[in-house]
């Protein structure tokens, strides 16, 4: 509904992490993703080796000691799938002389299917697409723009068809998908340490936020020396791909791991002594001392909850944020309460729920009467807020007080990045 805004950013991916939570199964989704960053390793090794056996080994560890990884591997965020995808398709899209319609094909499937789980792979994978485009017309002429008109109409119709009809068919929207411009300028000025970009993408903030950054290997270019006419384009594309992100994208780690795995497809079709490997190397071996700790933490953490339903409980109170909120809403409401919800996490609230995102990021505008309206019609009986008195926007709705203050720890996968909330529950007062 269009009153959940961060909803109307989910793509196919969150339908893995969805169909996870309701067999109980919540890694589900980190799992797949995991599994296809285990394959693409696999593959840049085996297509390294080719030239230079401890190149591949170098490769190989590249890919896997950025902490941003324990985050992408134990988070429910599609975004390991994607961006692995979009990696593939870069490495057909260069590495091949001539793209045929078979290969062109594979191409557009790996590139829209990795939009359709993540917005921000429009950037990246339309990138790819364009270059793969115009390379498939050398080779099969104008034919080849018709397969990508039927991919995209395949992945895209039920996004812009959905689109249409719940903004009244308003094309002036598109460039934003319907979704209010303060909304986007909030996800964009996101920033999960204070340095400045791309020293945030390098340096902690905190110990709390060491698996918020990529570390020292996304320097690997300046160890390059020299180029071959793959690697330019590749590195072409990258750099068109980086300069999209940075004045439309989120300038934090997990969206720029996928330029770690261009990275390396990039140092594959390298020259040989294309790159100071010594000193990759180095940075690697240094990371990888950080990584495994930090691995073997994630692992013996929360790897038990696989095994049983008093560990996964377990497991969910300390790293799943909002799912204690979650149990106590279960725990003091009755089931038929219809909530509107002032925290974020509404997927771990057992009950049927009305989120406040339009109003926490649009504010006092045009369309609060639309959205109280809406807010009034879905028949409302309790409000939840994340504080322990009421806001002033939401002050002629609050009822008397049910529950709370009560304060909970939140969730989160590391123990030093933990903050407490105070949550409390009233009664939903509707205006004559």
């Amino acid at each position: 509904t269009f009153e959940w805004l961060h909803a109307q950013l989910a793509g196919s991916g969150d339908m893995l992490n969805a169909l996870g939570l309701a067999v109980s199964s919540e890694s589900f989704g980190a799992v797949l993703q995991f599994t296809a960053l285990a394959c693409f390793v696999v593959f840049i090794y085996q297509l390294a080796k080719k030239s230079d056996s401890e190149k591949g080994s170098v490769l190989t560890l590249f890919l896997v000691v950025s902490p941003v990884l324990i985050f992408l591997t134990t988070a429910p965020k599609p975004q390991l799938l994607p961006q692995t995808a979009v990696a593939i398709a870069l490495w057909l899209a260069v590495s091949k002389e001539e793209i045929d319609t078979p290969v062109f094909v594979l191409i557009c499937i790996l590139v829209m299917g990795a939009a359709q789980q993540k917005l921000s792979f429009y950037f990246t994978g339309g990138v790819i697409g364009v270059y793969a485009l115009v390379k498939s017309l050398r080779t099969c002429g104008p034919g080849a723009i018709f397969p990508a008109l039927a991919l995209g109409l395949f992945f895209f119709g039920p996004r812009f068809y959905w689109f249409f009809t719940e903004n009244n068919g308003a094309i002036n929207q598109m460039h934003t998908f319907g979704l209010p411009i303060e909304f986007l300028d909030n996800l964009k000025s996101i920033q999960e340490n204070e340095w400045v970009f791309p020293l945030n993408l390098i340096i902690p903030g905190s110990a709390g936020k060491i698996t918020a950054v990529i570390g020292l290997i996304i320097l690997y270019p300046f160890l390059i020396k020299k180029l071959n006419q793959k690697a330019v384009i590749t590195a072409t594309i990258s750099m068109v791909a980086m300069g999209l992100f940075f004045f439309w994208g989120q300038l934090t780690a997990r969206f720029f791991f996928v330029f770690i795995l261009w990275g390396s497809v990039l140092m594959v079709f390298l020259p040989d002594k294309g790159i100071r490997l010594n000193l990759l190397k180095g940075m690697v071996l240094f990371q990888a001392i950080i990584m495994m700790p930090l691995a073997v933490y994630a692992a013996y953490t929360l790897g038990p909850g696989g095994f049983s339903t008093s560990f996964r409980d377990a497991i969910m109170q300390r790293s799943a944020d909002g799912y204690t909120v979650g149990k106590w809403i279960d725990e003091t409401l009755p089931r038929d309460a219809v909530i509107w919800c002032g925290v974020r996490s509404i997927v771990m609230i057992p009950r049927e729920v009305v989120s406040s995102d339009w109003w926490r990021y649009i504010g006092k505008t045009k369309t609060d009467q639309e959205y109280l309206d809406f807010v009034e019609q879905k028949n409302i009986t309790h409000i939840l807020l994340q504080s322990k008195d009421p806001s002033d926007w939401i002050t002629k709705y609050i009822g008397e007080r049910v529950a709370g203050p009560k304060k909970f720890v939140g969730g989160t996968r590391n123990p030093l990045n933990r903050q407490e909330q105070i949550c409390s529950i009233f009664k939903f007062k509707p205006v004559e």
